[in-house]
């Protein structure tokens, strides 16, 4: 999700306070979540809660590059397909947080 709409993210931060330990499963992943972030607490989330850093995340992707050479190489879908399942954790909880189909 990259710059998500403000009730997206909202929705998306609950999810994170609601469900923690799903949250705590997609962190365990070790994917790494890139984007903006705020610099304290999103209005109405507590402080100090174990997840802030990512409660005060303003987008969640994940990027995994390939070089010229790996595009075109013939491993390249077995390449693409383990990126993609690194991703999934992530890409499911925020599915399920905005109630879409995953």
């Amino acid at each position: 999700m990259y710059h998500v709409e403000m009730s997206a993210l909202t929705r998306i931060r609950q999810h994170i306070v609601d469900a923690p330990s799903r949250w705590a499963a997609v962190r365990r992943t070790n994917i790494v979540i890139e984007g903006d972030t705020l610099a304290r607490a999103p209005k109405g989330f507590d402080p100090a809660h174990r997840f802030i850093e990512d409660l005060k995340r303003k987008d969640l992707f994940s990027t995994t590059e390939f070089t010229e050479g790996e595009a075109v190489g013939k491993d390249f879908l077995d390449r693409f397909t383990a990126a993609c399942e690194r991703a999934a954790p992530l890409v499911g909880f925020v599915t399920k947080a905005l109630e879409l189909r995953w």
